[in-house]
């Protein structure tokens, strides 16, 4: 018998697969867990559909990651932070606060988790970031750390 998964089944297949399994197993574990669905026309017509839903959307954020890309481009940011005299960050400079630079420059919002630091930056100066943008679309933007230095108060 023929079905399409509605679920990731382990072993045999991805939600929207058509699979050939026994009458018997889809019968009696498939179908009564809603883990598949008989593949008769109107479903393979629906999962049709739904594959080609899902190729569009891959396809315009595919589109919008190489568009951001695009603007990143020679992009620079700077992040002030409090620093000693020789330079070295009384703390670190992190991902999100690379991640808030980055929507401030390009008015976008950019996950954290997309920002790949090698290591925590610990010093002023220019620094090259890398930004995974999905889709094995990347980008690379130069964050300048600039020093604060505090003024001696009352």
């Amino acid at each position: 018998m023929q079905v399409v998964l509605t679920e990731d089944v382990k072993g045999l297949g991805r939600s929207g697969d058509l699979v050939k399994v026994a009458d018997g197993y889809a019968r009696n574990y498939l179908l009564p867990r809603h883990l598949a669905t008989p593949a008769t026309e109107g479903t393979l017509r629906d999962r049709a559909a739904q594959r080609a839903m899902a190729d569009r959307q891959r396809a315009r954020e595919l589109e919008s990651a190489k568009a951001l890309a695009e603007r990143m481009v020679d992009l620079v940011i700077t992040v002030d932070v409090k620093a000693g005299e020789t330079g070295r960050l009384f703390g670190a400079v992190t991902a999100q606060d690379v991640s808030t630079a980055l929507e401030a420059a390009l008015d976008e919002r950019i996950d954290k988790r997309k920002i790949v630091l090698g290591e925590p930056i610990k010093h002023v100066g220019q620094h090259t970031i890398e930004v995974r943008l999905g889709q094995g679309v990347s980008a690379t933007v130069t964050l300048t750390v600039r020093p604060v230095r505090e003024t001696g108060g009352s």
